[in-house]
C-alpha cells in the first residue's frame, strides 16, 4: 500500500469514529425539538379548553340570572303564539291563563320555560347548546342524557361543576353542567313534587363547540411548528458542518504529525553529521557558529513579522469594535425617537376641559410603552377621556397605542364634521374597535377604560373593556370602586360591552391606574395590593406626585411593566 492510499484509508477510518457521535447528537436534537412542539401544542389545546370553560361558566350565569329574576316575580305573563302556547304543567295554578281588558290572551310563563326557550334561541345564534335537566324533571323533554345523568349524581354527592370534552353529532364540544338549587320562587310548580328550599332539583349544562375556538388557536400552531421546523434545520445544519470541520481538523493534524515525524528525521540526521563534522575540523566548529548567527537573524526577523501580524489584527480589532458602538448608538437615537413621537401624541400632563382637571404619569418599561391615555373637548357639554393597556410592551405594543389614538380621532372627527354619535355611546364605540382589531389580526389585546363627561345632566357614562385594576371614586375622602367588568378589545369577535351612567357630586376626585402598578407593590397577595391602592388613594390631597412619592417610582431604574397613573378631579 503506497502512502497515498494509506492517508486515504486513515482518512476513512476517521470518519467511521466520529459519525456515531454525529448522528447520536442529530438524534438528540429532533427528539428535544419534537418534545418542545408537543408540549407546546398540548399548552395550546388546554388554553382552547380553559377559554371554553370561560365560555360556558359565563353562559351558565347568564341562565341563572334570568332565571331567578324570573323566579322573583313568580313567572311572567306573555302573549300566547305558536311557539308558546299554555305550558299543561302549570295546569294546576288558578290564573295561568288570563285575559286583557281588550281582548289579549295572556299566559304564565314560569322560569323552566323561559330558560327552555332562551337556551333554544341561544343555540340557533351563536352555537352554544344548553339544556334544563333532572333526575326526576316534570316534562319528559328534559329528561338527562347518559352524560348529564352521571354529573347529576354527583351533585348528590357534593359536587358543585363537571366539565369534559365529548363529541355530539360528529362535533367535538366543552359540556359543563352546574347545579339548579330549589329557591322559595320554585315551589310554586315542584312543591307537589316533595322539593324543600336548598335542594338540589337538577341542573344546566352548556355545551361550547370548540370548532370555533380552534380556527383562534390554528394560526399559532402554525407558526409554533415552521419555527420549530427551522431550529431544526438549523441545527442539523450547524452539526452537519461541525462533523466537516472536525474531519478537515483531524486531516490536517495527520499532516502535521507526519510533518513533525520528518522533520525530527531530519534534526537526528543534521545532529549526527554536525557531530562528525566538529569531531573532525574546528573549522567546520566556527562555520557552526556562523549559522547559529544567521538562525538567529531569521528567528528575530521572523519575530518581528509576527507582531506586525498581531499589530494590524488588533487594528482590525478595534475597527469592528467601533463599528459595533456606532451601530448600537444609531438603535439608541432610534429607540429615542420613537419614544419622543409617541410621547407627543399624549395630552398634556395636566389640562383642564370643561371644569375638569386632569393630570397623568407615564412611565414606559422600556423606550415606548405599551400603555396610553387621552382626554378631549368634544364641545362645551361633553368631555371624553380613556385610559388603555396593550398586551406586552415595547415597540410592537405602541405601535397598537397609535392604532388606537388614530381610531378614537376618526370618531372625534366623525361627531364635529359628519354628525355620528358613536363617540358619545361607550358602548357601541367599543363594540366597533373590537371589530376593529379583530379584521387586523394584530395578535394583540387591549384593555380599555372610555367615558364620557355630561355637563348638561351632571353625570358620567362609561364602559370597561377589561381595564384593571379598577378606577376609583373618591368623594369626602371615602373611596368607590368602579368594578365593571369587559373583555379586552380584540380577544373575542362575540365580546359584548355595556353603558353605565354615574350621577357625579359638586366636587370628587377620579384616580385611574393600569396593571403594572401592581408589579412595583411589594405586597405578595392581590388583595393585599388593592388594599395598598385604596389606602393610598383615600389620603388627603392625593396627586400623581404623591402617588410616586408612595411607591417609589423616581427611585426605580427598571420596570418589569409600563405603568400609567391618571386622576381627574372636579373643585368647586
Amino acid at each position: 500500500m503506497n502512502d497515498d492510499s494509506y492517508k486515504i484509508e486513515k482518512l476513512k477510518n476517521t470518519y467511521l469514529d466520529i459519525a456515531p457521535y454525529v448522528w447520536g447528537i442529530a438524534f438528540i436534537w429532533t427528539v428535544v425539538l419534537a418534545i418542545s412542539l408537543f408540549w407546546n401544542l398540548h399548552l395550546i389545546k388546554e388554553r382552547d379548553i380553559e377559554n371554553a370553560i370561560i365560555q360556558a361558566q359565563i353562559a351558565y350565569s347568564k341562565d341563572v340570572i334570568y332565571r331567578r329574576w324570573n323566579t322573583s316575580h313568580k313567572g311572567v305573563y306573555v302573549p300566547v303564539t305558536d311557539k308558546t302556547p299554555p305550558n299543561p304543567y302549570l295546569a294546576h295554578i288558578p290564573e295561568r291563563d288570563i285575559t286583557t281588558p281588550s281582548g289579549k290572551k295572556l299566559t304564565l310563563m314560569n322560569p323552566a320555560y323561559m330558560t327552555r326557550q332562551v337556551l333554544e334561541m341561544t343555540e340557533e345564534v351563536f352555537g352554544l347548546k344548553g339544556h334544563i335537566t333532572s333526575l326526576n324533571p316534570i316534562r319528559k323533554e328534559n329528561k338527562a342524557d347518559l352524560w348529564e345523568t352521571k354529573a347529576l349524581e354527583k351533585f348528590e354527592e357534593g359536587v358543585t361543576e363537571v366539565s369534559s370534552v365529548e363529541v355530539i353529532d360528529g362535533e367535538e364540544y366543552l359540556r359543563l353542567m352546574r347545579p339548579l338549587k330549589v329557591e322559595k320562587g320554585c315551589l310554586t310548580c315542584h312543591a307537589q313534587q316533595g322539593y324543600k328550599v336548598g335542594d338540589i332539583r337538577g341542573g344546566i349544562s352548556v355545551s361550547v363547540p370548540l370548532a370555533k375556538i380552534k380556527i383562534l388557536s390554528t394560526k399559532y400552531i402554525y407558526n409554533l411548528s415552521i419555527i420549530h421546523i427551522i431550529l431544526w434545520f438549523v441545527g442539523i445544519v450547524g452539526i452537519a458542518w461541525s462533523k466537516s470541520k472536525l474531519e478537515k481538523s483531524e486531516w490536517k493534524r495527520e499532516q502535521v504529525e507526519e510533518t513533525l515525524e520528518k522533520a525530527y528525521e531530519e534534526v537526528e540526521h543534521r545532529v549526527e553529521a554536525r557531530t562528525r563534522e566538529l569531531e573532525n575540523s574546528y573549522q567546520d566548529l566556527y562555520q557552526e557558529g556562523l549559522n547559529r548567527e544567521k538562525a538567529q537573524v531569521e528567528l528575530k526577523n521572523l519575530n518581528e513579522h509576527l507582531e506586525q501580524k498581531i499589530s494590524e489584527r488588533t487594528k482590525d480589532l478595534r475597527l469592528s469594535n467601533d463599528q459595533l458602538s456606532d451601530s448600537l448608538k444609531a438603535l439608541k437615537e432610534d429607540e429615542e425617537a420613537g419614544k419622543m413621537i409617541q410621547f407627543s401624541l399624549l395630552p398634556r400632563e395636566v389640562k383642564t376641559i370643561n371644569g375638569f382637571t386632569f393630570h397623568r404619569f407615564l412611565q414606559p418599561s422600556m423606550f415606548v410603552s405599551g400603555d396610553f391615555l387621552d382626554y378631549f373637548e368634544l364641545n362645551s357639554r361633553y368631555t371624553g377621556f380613556y385610559i388603555a393597556d396593550v398586551a406586552g410592551h415595547g415597540v410592537s405594543s405602541a405601535f397598537v397605542t397609535v392604532l388606537l389614538k388614530t381610531l378614537f380621532s376618526n370618531y372625534i372627527h366623525y361627531f364635529k364634521n359628519e354628525n355620528d354619535n358613536t363617540i358619545l355611546n361607550p358602548q357601541q364605540l367599543m363594540s366597533k374597535l373590537n371589530v376593529e382589531f379583530m379584521q387586523r389580526k394584530l395578535d394583540k389585546h387591549v384593555a380599555v377604560f372610555y367615558g364620557i363627561f355630561d355637563n348638561e345632566k351632571n353625570s358620567m357614562i362609561y364602559t370597561n373593556a377589561g381595564q384593571f385594576p379598577h378606577p376609583y371614586l373618591i368623594v369626602d375622602g371615602k373611596e368607590t370602586s368602579l368594578t365593571t367588568k369587559g373583555v379586552p378589545l380584540g380577544l373575542f369577535d362575540f365580546a359584548h360591552y355595556n353603558n353605565f351612567e354615574l350621577d357625579l357630586p359638586e366636587t370628587f376626585k377620579m384616580v385611574f391606574f393600569s396593571d403594572g402598578i401592581l408589579e412595583i407593590i411589594p405586597q405578595k397577595l392581590l388583595r393585599d395590593k388593592e388594599l395598598f391602592l385604596k389606602t393610598l388613594v383615600t389620603k388627603k390631597d392625593v396627586s400623581v406626585s404623591t402617588i410616586i412619592e408612595a411607591t417609589h417610582l423616581k427611585e426605580k431604574e427598571h420596570f418589569p411593566d409600563d405603568i400609567t397613573i391618571m386622576i381627574i378631579d372636579r373643585i368647586k
